[in-house]
Order: structure tokens, then C-alpha cells, then sequence
């Protein structure tokens, strides 16, 4: 995937998702910090120049308005849609939503806008108290239920010693090692329509020993983290458990295999 490649995914992300002011606005900050894109391959720079002001985004006929301090997850999240690639992921009213590595909480948010009943599960404190505030200015706090807890804890980035003492959000507070049979039942879980999972490579523990789970699943939207383990037994697996499942790169093109650092996989039950 060239560079040229994402800026083009991005601008029309943030125009689909903003309209043509923002993208504009976005596209000019871009080119006042190609030095800093030539040297990094990242957006962080552009990123943090829009996060002066707050923006509008439209998505699933919601509107939301957020700090700009948002801006760099709520482009990918509401303008590229990585976790709703077409009419077979988009969120539904009505039902019940788990958001694994909840980060700042856009999903979780957007699912509760929605009118989805929603569990969020994120590892770093910092987190779950940003999208408990982020939930309660957009007056949805009784629909987003907050676990600080890991899962697939033996595995992926935060399982390396000290790495989740590091982490950004760790705000010194250790979360729960817990397992989603065990917060299913905490929460009354007995269906889950879609299931959003973005655990740094954790994954690969958390759906290897998934079969008390995973046939309460319909759907699922996961980044996937190829440096701890092959995308191609995760298909299996979900395949095995009557699950359509495919593959799509950073762009969201449909692939046969993952061959970044990371990609998509989405499945959904026949």
C-alpha cells in the first residue's frame, strides 16, 4: 500500500464522513506538514494540527461532534469505516455490541448512538475513564457498560513484561484478566449481533479457546496483528464455526491473505 495510496483513503474518508470543508481544511494541513509525512510515513503531525477545534462527523445516519483531540481515530473509525466495510457490518438497533480494546471509546460511542446495548472492554484506566466521559456528554451513559479488564492477557503487545506499565492510559491501575464467557455472564450476555475486536495482537489467544463463546456470535469486525500469529488460522476457526469470513488490507480491499504488519478480518454467521 503506497503512501499516496492512504492520503487518497484518508481525504476521502474525512470528506465522506465531514463534507468537503473539513477535507479541504485536512488536505491543507497535509501538505503544510509533508516534511514531517516524508520523514514519519504517519499523519500524527496533520492529525494534531486539526486537533485545535472540534468537527462534525456523519456515519449510520448519526451525527456526532467531537474534540479535535479525536480527530486521528475518528477519521479512520467514521470516515474510512475500517470495522464497516459494507451493508453486512453496519450496526444495528436493538441489539447487543461488544467493543474489545475500546481505546477512546468512537465505537462504543457511535454503537450507543445507534441504540445498541454496549460493552466496552478496554485494558488501559485512562481509557475507560476518557469514553465514561465521552458517553455521558452524548447522554447515552445507560446504554455503554465499562469493564477495565484484558483479555487474551498471554499474548500480543500488552503481554510483554512492563508493556502495559508503559502503555499511554495505564494510569497505574491494573486491569482484570478475565475471559468473555466470564463477562457474558457478568452482563446477562446471552447473544452478541456484532462483535468489534481491536487487542493488539491478543486475538490470537483470546479465539483459540473460543468454542464456550463464539457460538453466541454473529458478527465480528477484527483488526487483525500478523506479527503474533497467522490470519489464516483465525479463518479457519471462524470458518469451522459456520462463519463467511474475508480478508481486507488497510485499504479495505478484499485480499486472499495479510501481508502488512496488520489488516482486517471480518466474519459473519450464515
Amino acid at each position: 500500500m503506497t503512501a499516496v495510496s492512504k492520503l487518497v483513503a484518508n481525504l476521502r474518508g474525512v470528506y465522506r464522513a465531514c463534507g468537503p470543508g473539513p477535507a479541504l481544511a485536512y488536505a491543507a494541513t497535509i501538505a503544510g506538514t509533508l516534511p514531517a509525512l516524508a520523514r514519519t510515513r504517519t499523519l500524527v503531525d496533520a492529525d494534531r494540527r486539526m486537533a485545535r477545534r472540534s468537527w462534525r462527523f456523519r456515519t449510520q445516519g448519526v451525527d456526532v461532534v467531537l474534540d479535535g483531540r479525536l480527530w486521528s481515530g475518528a477519521r479512520e473509525m467514521y470516515g474510512r469505516a475500517v470495522y464497516f466495510p459494507d451493508e453486512n457490518f453496519l450496526l444495528r438497533p436493538d441489539t447487543v455490541v461488544v467493543d474489545l480494546g475500546a481505546n477512546s471509546g468512537l465505537f462504543s460511542l457511535l454503537a450507543a448512538l445507534r441504540g445498541c446495548r454496549v460493552l466496552a472492554v478496554e485494558a488501559q484506566a485512562g481509557f475507560v475513564q476518557e469514553i465514561a466521559e465521552l458517553v455521558q456528554r452524548h447522554g447515552v451513559s445507560e446504554r455503554v457498560a465499562l469493564e477495565h479488564a484484558l483479555v487474551g492477557a498471554n499474548r500480543g503487545v500488552l503481554a510483554a513484561p512492563g508493556a502495559l506499565e508503559r502503555a499511554s492510559h495505564f494510569r497505574g491501575q491494573q486491569p482484570a484478566r478475565l475471559g468473555l464467557p466470564e463477562l457474558f455472564a457478568r452482563h446477562a450476555i446471552d447473544a452478541v449481533d456484532f462483535l468489534k475486536c481491536d487487542i493488539e495482537g491478543s486475538e490470537f489467544e483470546l479465539f483459540g479457546d473460543a468454542d464456550d463463546w463464539l457460538p453466541k456470535v454473529r458478527r465480528i469486525a477484527m483488526e487483525v496483528h500478523c506479527d503474533f500469529g497467522a490470519p489464516g488460522a483465525l479463518s479457519q476457526m471462524r470458518e469451522a464455526h459456520g462463519f463467511e469470513v474475508a480478508l481486507r488490507d488497510n485499504l479495505s480491499r478484499r485480499v486472499r491473505t495479510l501481508t502488512e504488519s496488520s489488516g482486517y478480518l471480518f466474519a459473519l454467521r450464515r
